[in-house]
């Protein structure tokens, strides 16, 4: 995540981003876009203000953990063919179905920081 994104920002409420630190374990983590905050800054303006003040934390725990696949490295192959996940709530590894815009998942990938994996 790049220190300019909107959801880095979150992500350091609290040292939640510290988790990615952990070399023994493996991290999927779709970041949404600074363009999809804007759009939740437009559509729920104090749901929006709440999550960045900083005194939410477990809330944005929650949304950040529903972005992120736990325990498996994937190829962008994997992540094509992927219909449900597992992500991390709290100790529990909960499988949610996959979200998709009209049958599709769509990628941007790029990686902006390594934590020298």
């Amino acid at each position: 995540m790049s220190p300019s994104s909107a959801t880095f920002n979150l992500s350091q409420q609290e040292g939640w981003n510290e988790k990615l630190k952990n070399r023994d374990e493996r991290f999927t983590l779709f970041v949404p876009t600074n363009d999809a905050w804007a759009d939740i800054r437009r559509t729920m303006p104090s749901a929006y203000k709440k999550l960045f003040m900083g005194l939410f934390a477990y809330h944005v725990r929650n949304i950040l953990e529903r972005h992120m696949i736990a325990n498996s490295a994937f190829t962008l192959e994997d992540l094509l063919s992927l219909t449900t996940n597992a992500t991390v709530s709290g100790k529990n590894i909960q499988q949610h179905r996959l979200n998709m815009t009209r049958g599709k998942v769509y990628f941007q990938a790029r990686v902006t920081q390594s934590f020298g994996g």
